[in-house]
């Protein structure tokens, strides 16, 4: 379980600086570029996004060992807490020292995280049919995914579009915990051939993708208050239960563990959301696209 943890505090590490970095660059973007070909077009020539995504891809390698080694339920929390040090890591691209304000919040964060992890203490339970399985439960994330999305794109409002587009991503992220969780079972089973021939690698990649692109549309088109938070929290929840139905990773569910793991949900949420109104809100609605890209372009 220490290299569970450790694999996912570097992982955590990785996408903060990946994710505090493509969110620079996304917010720079020209208001046009909002197709998925465009804006990822745009930000492949931005060297801030391309080494910020490097970076990811290094925490993502992490990931996959850190899901190999423990069960979901207690790496994808860890894992999710990088999107809280993404937020003070774009205070520090904007020059900005964290107030006393963020600091407690970040610490109310970590609570509802250290809570969530210590009374989930998942029991595992040999299932079968992991692949069966998970390919049904990817089918179905898929179509919830992409309703969310396609509302989000039917919607006006901002803040509304914000809270579907990272709805969205987190229920793909969530699975991309998953299914990395079958591809590294597979590499460690059976070895490179099985991981390469068997459908979760493809899948991931698939869906990867898809969740950094949703990823990318939030960041530029709403505050981070707004999809942070609601990324987080999902991302949270469909990957436990991803390793409920497939790995046969059972949270502790007695009345007690129960009460603790909702109060440490809602200590996330909680944080994440003051987090981001204190740091990444009054960033995004106290300017208009072209004075925070004049202000990205100064900084």
């Amino acid at each position: 379980m220490l290299t569970a943890v450790l694999a996912a505090l570097g992982s955590a590490a990785g996408a903060s600086i990946s994710n505090a970095m493509q969110h620079q660059a996304a917010g720079a973007a020209p208001p046009g570029k909002r197709g998925a070909v465009g804006l990822l077009l745009h930000l492949g020539r931005s060297p801030r996004w391309v080494l910020g995504t490097l970076i990811g891809l290094v925490g993502f390698v992490l990931h996959g060992v850190a899901v190999r080694a423990g069960t979901l339920a207690v790496v994808q929390p860890i894992a999710t807490s990088g999107m809280v040090m993404a937020i003070l890591g774009r205070s520090v691209l904007d020059k900005a020292l964290p107030s006393a304000r963020e600091i407690s919040w970040a610490f109310v964060t970590a609570c509802g995280l250290t809570l969530f992890v210590v009374s989930a203490n998942p029991d595992v339970r040999p299932v079968g049919n992991e692949s069966r399985t998970g390919l049904i439960l990817v089918g179905i994330g898929a179509v919830v995914a992409a309703a969310l999305s396609y509302a989000a794109r039917r919607t006006r409002g901002e803040n509304a579009r914000g809270l579907l587009l990272g709805s969205s991503a987190g229920v793909l992220f969530g699975m991309v915990a998953g299914v990395l969780k079958l591809v590294a079972n597979a590499f460690a089973d059976d070895g490179l051939r099985a991981a390469l021939t068997s459908w979760p690698l493809w899948v991931l990649i698939v869906i990867g993708l898809s969740g950094i692109v949703l990823n990318q549309h939030a960041f530029q088109g709403s505050p981070l208050s707004v999809s942070m938070p609601v990324l987080n929290v999902v991302d949270v929840l469909v990957a436990v239960g991803f390793g409920y139905a497939v790995f046969g990773e059972v949270p502790a569910h007695h009345p007690l563990a129960l009460a603790a793991e909702i109060i440490a949900l809602l200590l996330m949420a909680v944080g994440v959301r003051q987090l981001t109104r204190e740091l990444g809100g009054t960033f995004f609605r106290s300017s208009t696209p072209d004075e925070r890209r004049r202000r990205i372009a100064d900084s």
